[in-house]
Parts: structure tokens; sequence; C-alpha cells
């Protein structure tokens, strides 16, 4: 296979990694916001997200 070929697998491959390593995150802050006894700040730390995508998933509710 062409190095050009693995560098785009390899790529997209990360991408996907990261956008599920993303949805965990999310997923938790749901939970979390779902239990109501925790600060947007507890949440930002736990999650490892931006207090305005917590804010942002919070809305979505």
């Amino acid at each position: 296979m062409c190095q050009a070929i693995k560098e785009m697998r390899e790529e997209a491959r990360l991408i996907g990694r990261n956008e599920g390593r993303e949805e965990g995150l999310e997923e938790t802050a749901r939970r979390m916001l779902k239990l109501g006894k925790y600060t947007l700040e507890e949440i930002a730390i736990c999650s490892d997200l931006s207090i305005e995508r917590i804010n942002e998933l919070q809305n979505e509710r």
C-alpha cells in the first residue's frame, strides 16, 4: 500500500478516535447534569470539557 494511503487511513483512524472520546466525555457531562448535584465547574473538571460546551449540553435538554 502506498505511503499516502497509509497516512490517510491513520489520519481517519485518529479522527474517529477523537470523535469517540469527545462523545464519551459529553455523555459523562450529560449524566452529571442529569444528577443535578454538580456545578458546571465540577463537571468541566471531571469531563475535561469547557464550561461553554457544558452549557450547550445543558441547553439541549
